[in-house]
């Protein structure tokens, strides 16, 4: 399968699908495909740009 786009870097309209991606629990292959990026891509720019918020979450799970 061919994800790679000859585009730069990300911009808002890729982000804002990566967030509707991860708000309807959707698979990164899947949020990749959609936007025409590798998977590895989104799972980097989701790593990068998630919010840790400290002690909300039982068992230490505190990424959202």
């Amino acid at each position: 399968m061919n994800y790679y786009r000859n585009k730069g870097q990300m911009d808002l309209s890729d982000r804002l699908a990566i967030e509707t991606g991860i708000h309807n629990k959707d698979s990164l292959k899947k949020i990749a495909k959609l936007i025409g990026r590798h998977p590895s891509t989104v799972a980097h720019e989701i790593k990068k740009n998630r919010t840790y918020i400290h002690n909300t979450y039982y068992l230490g799970k505190d990424c959202a």
